[in-house]
């Protein structure tokens, strides 16, 4: 009768327990996109990474993220966002739900060329791993692009090709381009500022900056001027004249008008 009496309450005490079902984190379909995973830079330059993570199983997911540098060859100071602030450790991943990254490496005019690295990002549920995303990146002598006026592919040397979601085109003889993809590719540190529909380009102490509908923009401190403006096309993109960007940052642009392609080598002295 004791013995019974003990199993009941035991029965009673484990039943008022909250229940939170357990599973195996292997049993879990997490997808990681990278939107580019191999990058090229000069020494002084910037580069970012997007990438992304979705919890695609029809459960929540408490997340750990554990970032590292491997196979390095310089001591490169990185840093990881997430909406535009810095990315937590340890978040809550709901079901369908995608968080996304943004990984920042900087280089100075000191890093060597030929140093290379890579940034290893992985994502655990408890201490089990299930996803990874590896983002490679190498420090290079000049940066070779070549675009094509109509086509959202541009093609870069010794990396992977950049997509845009809207293409170069010409207006008024002047080719125009998306002003993120332009400063990026260059590896500039890039600013928007939305009430002053400013733009503003920093690269190896070259500080540009435009205005969106001005001809007048301001290098270093002093104004420029030049024939056509900075102007925002559907769907709310900005874009800049691609010859005025990339020449003042030191770069060569060749047209070739029977191919409708442009090339630009930067090469920073």
């Amino acid at each position: 009768m004791k013995k019974l009496l003990i199993i009941c309450l035991l029965v009673i005490f484990i039943a008022g327990i909250p229940f939170h079902r357990v599973v195996n984190a292997s049993s879990f379909d997490f997808l990681v996109q990278i939107n580019r995973s191999k990058i090229t830079c000069v020494p002084g330059a910037t580069i970012q990474f997007q990438f992304s993570l979705k919890n695609q199983t029809k459960q929540n997911a408490m997340i750990k993220m554990r970032s590292q540098l491997i196979n390095h060859s310089y001591a490169f100071d990185y840093s990881l966002l997430s909406q535009d602030s810095p990315a937590p450790t340890e978040f809550m991943l709901l079901t369908g739900q995608e968080r996304k990254f943004t990984a920042v490496i900087t280089t100075t005019v000191a890093v060597p060329i030929g140093s290379r690295g890579v940034l290893q990002c992985q994502f655990y549920m408890k201490e089990t791993k299930v996803a990874e995303a590896l983002l490679y990146f190498f420090v290079v002598d000049k940066i070779t692009m070549i675009l094509r006026i109509g086509n959202k592919t541009v093609q870069i040397a010794d990396q992977d090709p950049v997509q845009l979601d809207v293409a170069p085109y010409i207006r008024i003889s002047r080719t125009f381009v998306p002003l993120r993809f332009i400063g990026e590719s260059f590896g500039a540190t890039i600013g928007w500022f939305d009430k002053e529909k400013k733009v503003t380009y920093t690269l190896r102490g070259i500080h540009i900056t435009f205005w969106i509908n001005q001809d007048q923009y301001l290098v270093n401190g002093t104004y420029k001027t030049m024939d056509v403006a900075p102007e925002i096309q559907p769907p709310g993109r900005t874009f800049v004249p691609l010859r005025v960007v990339s020449e003042e940052f030191g770069a060569t642009v060749e047209w070739n008008a029977s191919q409708q392609t442009i090339k630009i080598i930067f090469s920073p002295k």
